[in-house]
């Protein structure tokens, strides 16, 4: 039996997908025994330092429930906002590009009172703060990243210039391909949130508000992503993390694939190697990262989904 193809036109997000997993397998295979060496950085974890990532990683629950309780039209419960966001961990990282927390974040405004369009429009609104905020710490780096470049080198990492050029190469072309894919939806969700914080205009206080929490969440990840960092014992700065984690998320976004698997775990560890990090390490601490921020939620978020079911925070819908 022949099977006959035709008309296939590969989307960007597949094309990255296949660039992301060719380039990881031909850095990562030659140099297989390196994973040996980056469990070993796991057998002796600092615990403390541990402990403070997990900790960060919980804030990030809160004040993304923080940000919707804020720009909500009517009156939700604070702690259950939370919990929902709890909750919305499970499917969130099963599902690609936060479809999930769209999803049931939407779902839950619905069941308060919100109709279709106030609760697209919330939910609008606050994804474009992440990304308004996450731009402005990101121009606030680039300064400083420029002015003080040498200053935030890692402390007494040295690697090879070869593999430096190459992961600074490949995560720009990346980051390229993940905007030119994305360039019609930043252009339209732009007009949308100039459209929509003007909704917002008489009330400055609870916008500010939902930008700061916004802006915090993402400050959570960078410092969660910190701390793993240092509990492998790897020292990196607070802005070279945020421009690391930047990349990550940039690249997850654009990878067609739960949690944006392949795509944040390769801009980590390239955006480390980058910044000096050895290939063991940056594995290393990608895989704690991941564990903290992405799967041990995953496992939580169930439970946290079977209490807001039960308890009925996305039933009740109105139109």
């Amino acid at each position: 039996m022949v099977i006959k193809i035709n008309n296939f036109k590969p989307n960007r997000g597949q094309i990255i997908f296949v660039l992301i997993t060719l380039s990881a397998l031909y850095l990562i295979l030659p140099q297989i025994d390196v994973f040996r060496v980056s469990f070993k950085h796991l057998h002796n974890l600092n615990w403390w330092y541990l402990l403070i990532a997990l900790i960060f990683e919980l804030l990030t629950n809160m004040f993304a429930g923080t940000t919707y309780y804020l720009l909500a039209k009517h009156k939700l419960k604070y702690f259950r906002t939370i919990l929902v966001q709890l909750a919305g961990n499970f499917v969130n990282r099963l599902l690609p590009a936060g479809i999930g927390g769209i999803g049931i974040n939407y779902a839950y405004l619905r069941a308060n009172k919100h109709s279709t369009s106030q609760a697209a429009s919330v939910v609008a609104v606050n994804n474009l703060l992440g990304a308004v905020g996450n731009l402005a710490l990101l121009a606030y780096v680039s300064i400083a990243l420029t002015k003080t470049y040498d200053k935030l080198q890692i402390d007494k990492i040295h690697t090879n210039n070869s593999w430096k050029y190459a992961a600074i190469a490949f995560t720009t072309a990346l980051i390229i391909l993940a905007f030119s894919r994305y360039r019609k939806r930043i252009v339209s969700g732009t007009l949308s949130f100039l459209k929509q914080v003007a909704d917002f205009r008489k009330q400055p206080i609870k916008f500010s508000g939902a930008l700061a929490s916004s802006t915090l969440l993402t400050l959570s990840n960078v410092f969660c992503l910190y701390f793993s960092a240092l509990a492998v014992g790897i020292h990196l700065n607070p802005p070279t993390t945020l421009v690391i984690f930047s990349a990550g998320e940039a690249l997850g976004t654009a990878t067609p694939t739960p949690g944006g698997l392949g795509g944040v775990d390769a801009a980590l560890v390239v955006g480390m190697i980058a910044f000096g990090v050895p290939l063991a390490s940056s594995l290393a601490v990608t895989l704690l990262f991941r564990l903290i921020s992405c799967w041990i939620p995953v496992l939580a978020g169930i439970g946290f989904m079977y209490l807001a079911e039960q308890r009925r925070y996305f039933a009740n819908i109105r139109g």
